[in-house]
C-alpha cells in the first residue's frame, strides 16, 4: 500500500464504526488491518494519539496499533527508537490515564516492551514513580496486571529463553509491587473496584515468586491478613479466592517461603465452620470458592496424605467438601483424586490406607450425579450437571482401581436395590453402574445377575432416565447376558419397549447391537424384532445406529445353519430394501434410493458366510439369489440416473460389497460388471467405477480364464483415464481420488496380471508415466499406492516373468527411468513432507537394484532440476555431494532412507 497518512486512517476508522453501508464497513476493516501490517504504522498511530480532538475511537485504533506493533512487529523498529518509544507510550500513557479502553491498550503494549528490552532493568520503579501520583493508581495497577499475563502471551515474539529471564527478574524485584499494591489496598477504604483491581494484581505477581516475595506473609505488610479479609466481603469472594489460591501455591516454594505455610494454615483452618455454614445454607458461590481454596491447600499434601492417610485432616477436608449439596463444589476436589490416583497407581502398596477415604468419595458421587427430582424428560448435553457426570466417569475409570471396580459395583448395586428409593437415586447409582461396567470382571455372577434381576423388574415402570441408564448398562453387559440364556429374553422385551419411546431409541439401538455383535449365534430369535424396528417409520432411529443394527443381523444371518436359513432369512431381511427399489425403478415414488442401497450395501458388507461349510445342497452361495436380485436394481438404477453422482457412487458402493461377500461366487456378476463398469465410466469417468474394477481384478484376475475380458476392461479404465487427466505430469492436479482408484487398479493387474497391461507396450508405458507424474501428491494413501505401483513395475523389470516381457520392461526403464529419479528427488527437495520419505527411498532403491549400473542412477540424479543452479537458498553443494554419495554407495535401504530425510529436512526443518 502507499504510505498511509492520518487523515486517511481517520476516515478509515470513522467508517469502520459508523459508516451503514456493510462493503464500506469491510473494505475499511480490511484496509486498516493491512496499515497494521505496515512499518508506516508506528509514526501514523503516534501522531494520532497526540491529536487532542481526535475522536475516541481513533485513540483507541492507534494505542491498539502501537499494541499489536510491539507484541508482532518489534523487530521492525531500529534500536535507537527504543527510548523515544517508552518516553512516548508513558506520556500517552498519563494523557489518557482516564479513558479506560485507551489506557488498556497502552499498558499492554508497556508491559510487551518491557518483556522485549533486556536492558530495561528498572522497569517496575520507572512505573511505580512515574505513575506515583494517587490519580494514576489506578492506571499503574493496570500496568502492573498487564506485565505477568504477556510473559506467558504466545503472540508475543520473545524466545523462551527471555520469558524465562524475564520471569526470574520480576520475581526478584517484586517486593516493591506487592508494597504498593497493599499501599494502595490501605488507601481504597470502601471502593470495591479499586480493590477488586488490587486483587486481581496480586493474584497475578503472586504466581512469580521469587526473592521479591520473600516476607510476604510478615503482620507489617498486612497481605495475608487483607486477602482473608477480604473474602468476607461479598463484592471481593469472586476475586479474593483466586488470590489466595495464588498465595497458598507460592507456599509450595520452601527455598523462599519457609514461613508462609505456617502463616497461612491457620487461615485455611478457620474456613472450616464457613464452609460448614455453605453447606447448611446449599450457598454454592461461597462454597466454590472455599472448595478451590481447600483443594490447593491440600494439593501440596497429596503424597504425604497418600503414605499416611490415618489421622490425616487433608482427606476429611476433600471429602468435606464433596459433602456439599452443590455439585459444582465437589467438582473442585477432582484434580487432588486424580493426583492421588496417580500416586497409588505408582506405588500399589499405598491403596489399603487410602481405600477407605475412596469408598466416602463414591458414597458422595452417588448423590452428587442424582438428576432433581422434578426431571421429566433426559439431561440436555449443554445442562452444567451432564458435563459433571461426564468429569465423574473420567475420575471413576482412572481411579477405581483404588477399592477396586469389583467391590464397587457391588456397593452400587446393593445401594440402588434397597426398597423405596427415589428414583434419582436409583437413576444415579446406576449411572455409576454403567461407568464401571467395562472395568468389571465377567465372573462375579452373583453381582451382575442380581444387578440385571432389578433392571428387568423394575425398569418397565420406571422413569425414563431410569430406562435409558438401564439400556446402557444392557449394553455394556451384553458379553455377560449372551453367556446366560435365561437373561436374554426379559431383557430384550425392555429394549423392544424401548423403541416405542423417541427419547430411548438412540441407547435402545446401542443395547440391541451390543447383543446382536457378543451373541450373534444365539440371536436368532430377535431377528424378527429387528426387521420390525427397522421398517417402522415411526421409530426414528439414527443413520449410525441404523447401520449398527444391519451390521449386527447380518453377521447373525451369516451365522445361521442349515445354509437355506441363511437364504430365508437374508431375503425376508433384504425384501423391504427391493420393494423402495422397485417403487423408485418404476418412479412411482419420489424419494431417493440412496438410504435402501446404502442398507443394502452395508448387509452385504457384514454378511460373510463361511465359504465352503455353509454352502447349499447344490453347492451355490446362499446369498446368491438375493445378491442376484440386488445387482439386477443397482444396474437399472446406475442406467437411470447416471448423471446422479451421488446414486451411482451408492449403486457400485452395493456391488463393491456383493463382489467381496459372494468373492469367488459371485463369478456370473463379472462380465455384466465389467460391461456397466466400462460403459458408465466411458461417459461419467467416476472414480468409484475404478475402484469396483480394480476389485474385479483382484478377485478375478488371478484366474487365467478371465484375461480376455479384464484386458479389455484395464484397457478401456486406462485410455478413459488417460483422455480424461490428459499429459501425465496433470497426474498432480487431478482429483486424488481419481488417480488413487485409478493406481489400485494398475496395482492390482501388476500383482496378479502383469501381462494384461505389459503386453500393449503404448497402454504399460502410459501408466509408468501416470505413476511417475503422482509421485508429488501430498496425500498420504495416494502416495503409498504410487510407491506400490511404482515398485510392481520395477519389479516385473527385475523378475522379466514372462521373458516377452523383456524388451518392453527396458524400454520402461531406459526412456523414463531418468525422469523417475528426478520426480523423487523432487519429492525429497521439498516436494512431500519428511513422513513421506520412506515409500520414496523404498522406490529409490528398486531403482538402484533394477538399473544394470549404478552410476547411471547417479548420473540421472545429476540432472534433477532440483540439484542445477539456481540452487535454493537453504541448499549447500555439500548437501548435493552427500546425497549423491548415498545414491551411489548406500549399502541398504534404510542406509538410504536415513540420508533421503537428512537432505528432506534442509527444505522442511519444523519436521
Amino acid at each position: 500500500m502507499a504510505a498511509p497518512t492520518a487523515a486517511e486512517v481517520v476516515a478509515a476508522v470513522t467508517a469502520m464504526h459508523h459508516d451503514p453501508d456493510p462493503q464500506r464497513k469491510h473494505a475499511a476493516d480490511t484496509w486498516l488491518k493491512e496499515f497494521q501490517s505496515s512499518k508506516q504504522a508506528w509514526e501514523v498511530s503516534d501522531a494520532l494519539l497526540r491529536q487532542e480532538t481526535a475522536p475516541e475511537e481513533v485513540h483507541y485504533f492507534a494505542a491498539q496499533t502501537l499494541k499489536t506493533k510491539i507484541t508482532r512487529y518489534f523487530h521492525e523498529l531500529p534500536a535507537d527508537a527504543h527510548d523515544s518509544l517508552r518516553a512516548a507510550l508513558f506520556q500517552h500513557l498519563y494523557n489518557f490515564h482516564a479513558a479506560h479502553a485507551v489506557s488498556v491498550q497502552l499498558c499492554v503494549a508497556i508491559a510487551d516492551l518491557i518483556i522485549h528490552l533486556a536492558s530495561w532493568k528498572s522497569s517496575l520503579k520507572d512505573i511505580l514513580t512515574i505513575l506515583a501520583e494517587q490519580k494514576f493508581a489506578t492506571t499503574a495497577i493496570c500496568l502492573l496486571t498487564e506485565i505477568p499475563d504477556e510473559v506467558n502471551n504466545s503472540y508475543l515474539r520473545v524466545s523462551d529463553e527471555r520469558r524465562r529471564e524475564i520471569g526470574d527478574e520480576l520475581g526478584l524485584n517484586s517486593a516493591q509491587v506487592f508494597a504498593y499494591l497493599m499501599q494502595c489496598w490501605q488507601q481504597s477504604g470502601e471502593d470495591m473496584r479499586a480493590r477488586i483491581a488490587v486483587l486481581k494484581c496480586l493474584r497475578n505477581w503472586l504466581k512469580f515468586g521469587g526473592e521479591g516475595s520473600v516476607g510476604i506473609e510478615s503482620a507489617s505488610l498486612g497481605l495475608v491478613d487483607a486477602l482473608f479479609k477480604a473474602l468476607f466481603v461479598i463484592e471481593l469472594q469472586e476475586y479474593a479466592g483466586p488470590a489466595i489460591e495464588s498465595l497458598i501455591l507460592l507456599s509450595r516454594d520452601t527455598v523462599h517461603h519457609a514461613g508462609l505455610r505456617a502463616a497461612v494454615t491457620p487461615f485455611v483452618s478457620s474456613l472450616l465452620p464457613h464452609f460448614r455454614t455453605t453447606i447448611a445454607e446449599s450457598d454454592e458461590d461461597f462454597g466454590r470458592v472455599l472448595g478451590n481454596i481447600f483443594v490447593s491447600f491440600c494439593e501440596t499434601e497429596v503424597k504425604a496424605f497418600a503414605l499416611a492417610p490415618q489421622g490425616s485432616e487433608v482427606g476429611e477436608l476433600m471429602l468435606l467438601c464433596c459433602e456439599h449439596p452443590e455439585f459444582l463444589v465437589g467438582r473442585t476436589t477432582f484434580t487432588f483424586w486424580f493426583d492421588l490416583g496417580d500416586i497409588v497407581a505408582s506405588e500399589r502398596a499405598l491403596g489399603a490406607g487410602v481405600a477407605p477415604f475412596y469408598q466416602r468419595l463414591l458414597g458422595h458421587l452417588a448423590r452428587l450425579v442424582q438428576c432433581p427430582e422434578g426431571q421429566t424428560g433426559l439431561l440436555s448435553a449443554r445442562d452444567e450437571l451432564y458435563e459433571f457426570r461426564a468429569d465423574t466417569r473420567d475420575l471413576i475409570c482412572d481411579t477405581v482401581f483404588m477399592v477396586g471396580s469389583t467391590r464397587a459395583f457391588a456397593m452400587f448395586t446393593q445401594h440402588i436395590s434397597q426398597p423405596q428409593q427415589p428414583w434419582p437415586v436409583v437413576e444415579g447409582g446406576m449411572f455409576l453402574l454403567a461407568c464401571l461396567a467395562g472395568r468389571l470382571p465377567r465372573d462375579d455372577d452373583a453381582t451382575i445377575g442380581a444387578l440385571l434381576s432389578f433392571i428387568a423388574t423394575h425398569t418397565p415402570t420406571a422413569h425414563v432416565a431410569v430406562k435409558s441408564i438401564s439400556l446402557e448398562l444392557i449394553g455394556h453387559l451384553a458379553d455377560w447376558i449372551c453367556k446366560h440364556d435365561d437373561s436374554i429374553m426379559p431383557l430384550f422385551n425392555i429394549i423392544y419397549d424401548a423403541f416405542q419411546n423417541s427419547l430411548l431409541v438412540r441407547n435402545a439401538a446401542f443395547a440391541l447391537k451390543s447383543l446382536f455383535s457378543e451373541g450373534r449365534g444365539k440371536m436368532r430369535i430377535l431377528l424378527p424384532a429387528v426387521h420390525t424396528v427397522l421398517a417402522t417409520p415411526e421409530i426414528r432411529l439414527h443413520d449410525n445406529d441404523i447401520a449398527e443394527l444391519i451390521k449386527g443381523a447380518a453377521r447373525v444371518i451369516a451365522c445361521l445353519e442349515p445354509a437355506a436359513d441363511i437364504a430365508t432369512e437374508a431375503a425376508r431381511f433384504c425384501d423391504p430394501c427391493f420393494a423402495m427399489l422397485s417403487k423408485c425403478t418404476q418412479g412411482a415414488v419420489p424419494h431417493s434410493p440412496q438410504k435402501a442401497l446404502e442398507n443394502l450395501g452395508n448387509f452385504f458388507r457384514h454378511a460373510n458366510v463361511v465359504v465352503p461349510t455353509n454352502l447349499l445342497p447344490d453347492g451355490s452361495h446362499p446369498l446368491f439369489t438375493v445378491a442376484q436380485q440386488a445387482w439386477s436394481y443397482c444396474g437399472t438404477l446406475v442406467r437411470a440416473h447416471e448423471g446422479d453422482h451421488e446414486v451411482a457412487e451408492d449403486c457400485f458402493r452395493c456391488i463393491k460389497w456383493i463382489l467381496r461377500s459372494l468373492h469367488l461366487h459371485a463369478a456370473p456378476f463379472v462380465e455384466p460388471t465389467a460391461s456397466l463398469l466400462m460403459d458408465v465410466y466411458s461417459r461419467r469417468r467416476y472414480s468409484c467405477c475404478v475402484y469396483v474394477a480394480s476389485i474385479l481384478v483382484e478377485i478375478f484376475g488371478a484366474n487365467p480364464a478371465n484375461a480376455h475380458f479384464l484386458y479389455s476392461l484395464v484397457s478401456v479404465f486406462c485410455r478413459t483415464t488417460f483422455t480424461l487427466i490428459g499429459s501425465p505430469l496433470r497426474a498432480l492436479h487431478a482429483s486424488p481420488e481419481l488417480m488413487e482408484d485409478f493406481l489400485r487398479l494398475v496395482g492390482r493387474v501388476l500383482s496378479l496380471q502383469p501381462v494384461l497391461l505389459l503386453q500393449d507396450a503404448e497402454l504399460a508405458s502410459l501408466a509408468f508415466q501416470y505413476a511417475i507424474g503422482s509421485i508429488l501428491i501430498p496425500n498420504r494413501d495416494t502416495n503409498e499406492i504410487v510407491s506400490d505401483v511404482l515398485i510392481d513395475f520395477l519389479n516385473c523389470c527385475r523378475l522379466l516373468d514372462p521373458p516377452s516381457l523383456a524388451p518392453t520392461m527396458n524400454t520402461l526403464l531406459q526412456t523414463h527411468g531418468g525422469q523417475l529419479v528426478h520426480m523423487l528427488l523432487s519429492a525429497v527437495a521439498g516436494g512431500l513432507p519428511c513422513f513421506m520419505v520412506p515409500d520414496v527411498s523404498k522406490v529409490l532403491w528398486m531403482v538402484i537394484s533394477v538399473v544394470p549400473a549404478r552410476p547411471t542412477v547417479v548420473e540421472w540424479a545429476l540432472t534433477t532440476r532440483a540439484l542445477l543452479p539456481p540452487l535454493d537458498p537453504r541448499l549447500q553443494q555439500r548437501d548435493i555431494d552427500r546425497l549423491l554419495c548415498a545414491i551411489a554407495e548406500a549399502p541398504s535401504v534404510d542406509d538410504l532412507r536415513r540420508e533421503l530425510r537428512v537432505f528432506a529436512r534442509i527444505f522442511s526443518p519444523e519436521e
